[in-house]
């Protein structure tokens, strides 16, 4: 467990978007930034997405990104 924590630390630029937009996104980042954070088979990977659970608000997901730039262009297409 410790070592998914820490291999998942890279991924430090986060941004919610709703849920009805999710899953376009996530196949726009898997097109544009390759295949997505997996700690049991892609620990290398620049991005993931995650439900971001009852205290981000309702509908809500987590884009987690290793560089801000990705971060960035993300949110001007997605927001």
């Amino acid at each position: 467990m410790i070592e998914t924590v820490q291999q998942y630390r890279h991924l430090d630029h986060e941004v919610l978007i709703d849920s009805t937009n999710h899953r376009d996104a996530a196949q726009w980042c898997h097109e544009q930034l390759g295949l997505r954070w997996n700690p049991l088979d892609n620990r290398s990977g620049l991005w993931s997405m995650f439900w971001a659970g009852p205290g981000a608000g309702r509908g809500k997901y987590r884009f987690c990104f290793a560089l801000e730039q990705d971060k960035l262009v993300f949110m001007l297409r997605w927001m």
